[in-house]
């Protein structure tokens, strides 16, 4: 898995890369990782209780989001800024 989203972001960071490719690295190299991250407390808490509540749900998602994108921020601003 590790080795998939590397060569798409490679691919995505290449600068001779058409837009296709650049889209289809982005999206479904990180993107999609990112999605399957968020997603699995839902499925460990739905196989440990055997139900969820739509609040819970989006409790959860507003959570994995947010920790994804204060990590996100954090990675960015030491690459470009320090």
């Amino acid at each position: 898995l590790a080795i998939f989203v590397e060569m798409c972001m490679a691919q995505a960071s290449n600068p001779d890369s058409d837009f296709l490719v650049v889209f289809a690295g982005f999206t479904f190299g990180v993107g999609m990782l990112e999605e399957t991250c968020k997603l699995l407390p839902l499925i460990w808490y739905y196989y440990r209780h055997h139900t969820i509540s739509w609040r819970l749900a989006c409790l959860w998602g507003l959570a994995s989001g947010a920790g994804f994108g204060i990590s996100e921020g954090i990675h960015y601003s030491e690459m470009l800024y320090n």
